[in-house]
């Protein structure tokens, strides 16, 4: 080998030995115990928190501020106010002989904190409790395909239910998700069928991360697609977020559509309620929009879906004077206060009580 051969032979192997070594310390950094580091350990320089399950494998693992559930449930992840094994309600004793109202959807629904939930305003209030209560089904962090896992195996519980179907704009995102606080379910789309993913449940997340622990090709790589490093358009490219987006819409229009068809075909009535605006930095309540409300409103008018629009219902409210975004999102918990849910609450009371009229007239 001649000493030209020999220098680009060197030249070579420092190129590809400098981006290793690089990597490696990188990765020591991230992964290293402590707090040494940590302006490093946030998932969201790395993965997408919308559509990878590596940003919740890096949150567990770094670790971030949520907790996963001590006993997942093998077919939801995790569960609320509803028997592991039935899926019937806590509070299915206390209906008697009143109509069932059953609410399903993530935390929007299930409420945080101490502020007055929609079963607590509805079931203290005389002239719906009278002849109707309201059964809370909804759980924390739940996307739309847990929300129809649970629709389906809780429904046939109840005679005649008024069902309230409640999402999020946000959640369809978390139909590409298996593992968010825990482990969940996934469906995709197969032949143009749903199908659910078979993906065996583990005991809990630190063998499920044992077993299936977070990867990455290259981290500095992906700090650069997340961290900011790059231009928007091009990081955007790079991440492929149109296929991605694509790819939402495809599985949640069947979701979507596989719960309109379990209520139809029971001849059940129903609302389905969409809400908006999870940050007090979001315009979403007030007037801004953004590809989620563009399909879910385009879905639900070519469906024919009675819908209570929550940007509708604060809409009206403004004129009354409230017009800050904290009348409806309270900007520590970045949900609903308890003005914004007595006016959703009475907006599902009036279409529960109304369908009873409907049903009896």
């Amino acid at each position: 080998m001649t000493v030209k051969h020999a220098r680009l032979l060197l030249l070579a192997t420092s190129l590809f030995l400098s981006p290793v070594a690089a990597e490696v310390a990188y990765r020591t950094a991230l992964f290293s115990p402590g707090d040494r580091f940590r302006t490093l350990k946030h998932p969201g320089l790395y993965a997408d928190y919308f559509s990878e399950d590596l940003y919740w494998k890096l949150h567990f693992t770094l670790p971030g501020k949520y907790e996963p559930p001590r006993r997942p449930h093998p077919l939801l992840g995790w569960v609320g106010s509803f028997s592991r094994a039935t899926f019937l309600h806590h509070d299915f004793r206390r209906l008697k002989r009143r109509r069932p109202v059953l609410l399903y959807g993530d935390s929007f629904a299930a409420c945080i904190g101490d502020t007055p939930c929609f079963q607590d305003i509805l079931n203290e209030d005389p002239k719906f409790s009278s002849s109707h209560y309201l059964l809370n089904y909804g759980v924390g962090s739940y996307g739309i395909d847990q929300t129809l896992l649970l629709l389906r195996n809780s429904i046939d519980h109840f005679d005649q239910p008024f069902v309230v179907f409640s999402l999020l704009t946000f959640d369809i995102d978390r139909c590409l998700l298996s593992f968010r606080i825990g482990q969940k379910p996934r469906f995709s789309v197969v032949d143009g069928a749903l199908e659910l993913e078979a993906n065996p449940f583990y005991a809990n997340a630190e063998e499920y991360l044992a077993a299936q622990p977070p990867r990455a090709f290259s981290y500095l790589y992906r700090r650069a697609l997340f961290g900011g490093l790059l231009p928007a358009r091009i990081s955007a490219a790079l991440r492929r977020e149109k296929l991605t987006r694509q790819r939402k819409i495809d599985v949640s229009q069947k979701i979507l559509s596989a719960a309109l068809s379990e209520l139809r075909a029971r001849s059940l009535d129903f609302v389905f309620l969409v809400f908006h605006g999870d940050r007090p930095t979001d315009n979403s309540l007030f007037g801004g929009t953004d590809w989620r409300e563009e399909f879910l409103h385009d879905w639900l008018a070519e469906n024919n879906v009675p819908t209570i629009w929550s940007k509708d219902i604060v809409a009206k409210n403004r004129r009354l004077g409230f017009t800050n975004v904290d009348d409806y999102i309270d900007p520590k918990s970045l949900h609903p206060t308890e003005h914004f849910n007595r006016l959703l609450a009475r907006e599902i009371s009036q279409r529960a009580l109304g369908s009873q009229r409907r049903a009896s007239g």
